[in-house]
């Protein structure tokens, strides 16, 4: 049986996925603070995911 989808987890790891890219594409441009940026939202995506996992080994 699967998993029923968590939109809102679902919905972070597409929005800081889409900033991640809009800061590296910043950051190339020569706009150095975007490299926090992307670092952070990054982070951000990989932890989502992380426990998105979890839950669905867990579920």
């Amino acid at each position: 049986m699967r998993s029923r989808i968590r939109w809102s987890s679902l919905a972070v790891v597409v929005g800081a996925g889409l900033l991640t890219l809009v800061c590296l594409g910043a950051a190339l441009r020569g706009r150095t603070w975007a490299w926090l940026g992307a670092l952070i939202c990054a982070a951000v995506v990989v932890r989502e995911v992380r426990a998105l996992r979890r839950l669905d080994r867990n579920g």
